[in-house]
């Protein structure tokens, strides 16, 4: 099976994160979800860097960087330690090195961080994981 980078990445990433948390609901990037009240929920997001060739030839290494946004969305008014709990899981279950492979495409993680819990208007507690990552291929 050929690979297809920009789709295996995605592939490689959202099984990574379904694996490591198999009870959490997650909503997959263009995906129709209606949380249930009061059940946490996952959401993300590819956000791919620019592609740069990095070896000259007729099929020259390509590097592909971006980040994996994995938004962890708890109700509201129950307090940030079980939810900030949630993100810090995510970061550790994306570990600087760790190595995903999908379709022979191999996916290294850089780092991962949290960013800042934010009140949405629609009554969620938001606080959105990056997660960037790097791969290489010849596709």
């Amino acid at each position: 099976m050929a690979v297809i980078p920009d789709k295996d990445v995605q592939s490689a990433l959202n099984y990574a994160l379904a694996m490591a948390f198999p009870t959490m609901a997650i909503v997959w990037e263009n995906t129709k979800y209606t949380p249930a009240v009061g059940t946490p929920f996952f959401r993300v997001w590819m956000l791919p860097a620019e592609t740069d060739i990095i070896t000259i030839g007729q099929t020259p290494w390509q590097e592909r960087k971006g980040v994996f946004q994995v938004s962890v969305l708890y109700p509201i008014s129950i307090g940030f330690g079980v939810p900030k709990g949630k993100a810090a899981e995510v970061v550790a279950a994306f570990k600087p090195n760790t190595a995903i492979t999908y379709n022979t495409l191999r996916v290294i993680i850089d780092k991962s961080w949290p960013g800042p819990g934010i009140l949405e208007d629609d009554g969620w507690y938001h606080i959105p994981v990056s997660i960037r990552y790097c791969c290489y291929s010849t596709e």
